[in-house]
């Protein structure tokens, strides 16, 4: 009897405690820049050739941080994707502090080479966002979307072609 106390208890134990780190995580304050148990802490957009390279960096708590490593990542690619915005993401890379994602939302205007980035609305407040084209660089502070979108043209190689 006194075994089958102790594997019982060995298995009330882990869901007891993964349900104890769950309430523990979502204790805190919430902040604008966070998505459940994610802190966002940059964004980089790269648009170029027709299509957005967007690298994110962010906190995960640190209760979640076992959780996700005992149970994989699935969990977090889906609350990454969701809080940019982009389900049609592709995730490259991601690791426990941030992704790599391939987003095919742009849209060729006016003829070859000239392209839209249409306005988009993520679903956290980015502290530092970053957009880089062919042609420039801006930075933005504190902004939960790309309110106007971008127009951008790729840069003629040094052949003209």
């Amino acid at each position: 009897m006194h075994i089958l106390n102790i594997q019982m208890n060995k298995g009330i134990f882990l869901p007891v405690l993964l349900c104890f780190l769950l309430l523990f995580s979502f204790a805190g304050a919430e902040s604008p820049e966070k998505y459940g148990y994610i802190t966002v802490t940059g964004l980089n957009v790269t648009l170029d050739e027709g299509i957005a390279e967007v690298h994110v960096d962010y906190i995960i708590d640190d209760s979640m941080k076992l959780l996700a490593f005992i149970f994989g990542q699935a969990d977090l690619k889906e609350k990454v994707i969701e809080m940019l915005g982009y389900s049609d993401a592709e995730i490259k890379f991601m690791d426990a502090e941030s992704a790599d994602l391939i987003i095919n939302d742009t849209e060729v205007i006016y003829g070859e080479g000239i392209y839209w980035f249409p306005p988009h609305q993520f679903q956290v407040s980015i502290p530092e966002l970053i957009i880089t084209t062919p042609q420039n660089s801006v930075t933005y502070s504190n902004v939960t979307g790309i309110p106007q979108g971008i127009c951008y043209y790729q840069q003629a190689s040094v052949n003209g072609t």
